[in-house]
Formats: C-alpha cells, sequence, structure tokens
C-alpha cells in the first residue's frame, strides 16, 4: 500500500515534474498473440529500467517503443500492446475501470524473468467523476497529430487525481480496519467461551477470514490466532488466581477438553496451571 501512494505522492510534490512523455498504443491493427487488450483505459509508468513494447501506429503499421523513467504508456480501451520484457523494469500501472480505479506496482526481473511481489491498490470512482472525462480526453488524443505536447499535461492530472482518490480510500480504509480491530478483540474477550475461532469471528462481522487476519496483522501486529490465544492464557492466569477448577477455567477460556488447556498452557507458560497456581500463592503479596 505505501508503495502504491509513495509513488503517487511523487506526482503531488510541488515542482515534480515526473512524467516526460506520453506514447500511444493504439488499435489500428489486429492484436497480436500475447497482446494485451481489455474494454478499459490503461496507463502504465515507467519508474526504473526499461519497459519495451510492440505496438501499431495509427495507420496499422507496426512499431515499437522502448520506454525509460518519466515515460507512459496510454492504453485507450481495446487499444493493445505487447511487452517484450526483455530488460528490468518497474512499473506503476492504473486501470480506469467503470466505476473502479485498479492500480499496481509491479518489478520485472529480466534474469529471472518472474515478477517480484505485486503490490495492488483499487477504489470506487464517481460515475461522473472528472478522472473519466481525462481519460476520455486522453483517449481522444491519440488520433491528433499534436497529442504528444497535449497528453503530458492531461496524464499528469488524471494522476494527480487518481492519487487523491487512493489517498482517502486508504484513510478511509484505515478507519473500518481500526474500528473493525477494537470490535473484534472486545467480542473476543467477551466471548472466549463461546468456542470462538477465526472463522466464526469472520461470519460473526460479515468479513472473510483472510480480511480479519490481514486486519490484526496491520493493525496489531500480530495474528488472529496470536490474539485469541494470549486472551485465552491471560484470562486462565486471572482464573488461576482464584480457587476455580480446573475444567471450569478451561471451559471458561475457550478450550475444547482440560488436557488440551494444560498443553497449551504450559507450552505458552512453560509451567502447568498447576505449577503457576502455587507459585501465585506463594508470591509475599498473595
Amino acid at each position: 500500500m505505501g508503495g502504491v501512494l509513495a509513488c503517487l505522492d511523487d506526482f503531488k510534490r510541488d515542482g515534480a515534474a515526473p512524467l516526460r512523455r506520453v506514447t500511444f498504443a493504439h488499435d489500428a491493427a489486429p492484436a497480436p498473440p500475447g497482446g494485451l487488450q481489455v474494454p478499459f483505459a490503461r496507463l502504465e509508468i515507467v519508474l526504473d529500467g526499461v519497459y519495451r513494447n510492440a505496438l501499431c501506429d495509427a495507420a496499422g503499421q507496426a512499431a515499437t517503443a522502448a520506454l525509460e523513467p518519466g515515460e507512459a504508456l496510454f492504453v485507450a480501451p481495446q487499444c493493445w500492446n505487447l511487452p517484450a520484457w526483455d530488460a528490468d523494469v518497474r512499473l506503476l500501472s492504473l486501470l480506469f475501470g467503470t466505476k473502479h480505479l485498479g492500480l499496481s506496482l509491479q518489478a520485472w526481473d529480466a534474469g529471472s524473468r518472474a515478477f517480484g511481489p505485486v503490490e495492488k491498490r483499487g477504489c470506487a470512482v464517481p460515475g461522473n467523476s472528472p478522472l473519466y472525462q481525462m481519460v476520455e480526453a486522453l483517449s481522444g488524443l491519440r488520433r491528433e497529430p499534436e497529442a504528444a505536447a497535449c497528453a503530458l499535461p492531461l496524464a499528469e492530472a488524471a494522476v494527480a487525481y487518481a492519487r487523491g482518490l487512493v489517498a482517502r480510500s486508504a484513510a478511509e480504509e484505515e478507519r473500518r480496519s481500526a474500528a473493525l480491530h477494537r470490535a473484534v478483540r472486545q467480542y473476543v474477550e467477551r466471548n472466549l467461551d463461546a468456542g470462538a475461532t477465526r472463522e466464526r469471528v469472520a461470519r460473526q462481522f460479515g468479513v472473510s477470514p483472510n480480511y480479519l487476519s490481514r486486519v490484526f496483522r496491520d493493525q496489531g501486529g500480530t495474528t488472529f490466532s496470536d490474539f485469541l490465544a494470549a486472551c485465552r492464557i491471560g484470562t486462565a492466569r486471572r482464573m488461576l488466581e482464584t480457587d476455580a477448577p480446573l475444567a471450569e477455567i478451561a471451559a471458561r477460556c475457550g478450550f475444547r477438553d482440560v488436557n488440551y488447556f494444560l498443553k497449551v498452557f504450559k507450552k505458552r507458560m512453560g509451567r502447568t496451571p498447576t505449577e503457576y497456581r502455587l507459585s501465585v500463592r506463594a508470591r509475599p503479596e498473595a
């Protein structure tokens, strides 16, 4: 997430001019095998390396483009490009879908002929957003002789506008994640005896188990399983300061049976529940 936003921030800085040129893809000739052709407009910005592509020009003649850092390829709907993937390159791609903006940050390693980890972001875009007017204008410019001169400010404006949309979406997602994290923590702490699991808790809050795990990793720096285990052991430690039977403590802490509780407690604490209870009672303050 930070990577995509950091790249977009480069377009927001005062005095920054990361874009130097915009090259257009066309559809005057059929896409070759392996050509990238989708019904949505795309803007691919080279951050590092060389992004070499086979294209066709407005007359349908074969063409090539070797884009370097600061250069971008604009691909209008149904137009196509065929990347050569013959050099290391890092790309920031924007996909302007119907009421949706998708962004991806990816790097191609020509030596291993493989992509590294891809970071993706997305956000909703209102149907009347000015972003679509900018994209529509860019799509029309590909047929104009003076396209290069007009395309650069339009592309920069589209990227800057996209940056604002993504930043607001990220902030809203952060607020939702923080609220969900707090609510789940409270729910689990109050319902340990209900046999809480990641799947059950996710279903209770109407999210997927994977999303719940991601929220706990992002908000708490831990896994949901570790949080649940810590809650169970923490509650067990407090109850071991009382005279409650081990079977009752195990049940209250959500363990399926006493033996499993003994095993987990000893693994976490380095001693059995009985040994822990005796050590608590042996303290002077006790």
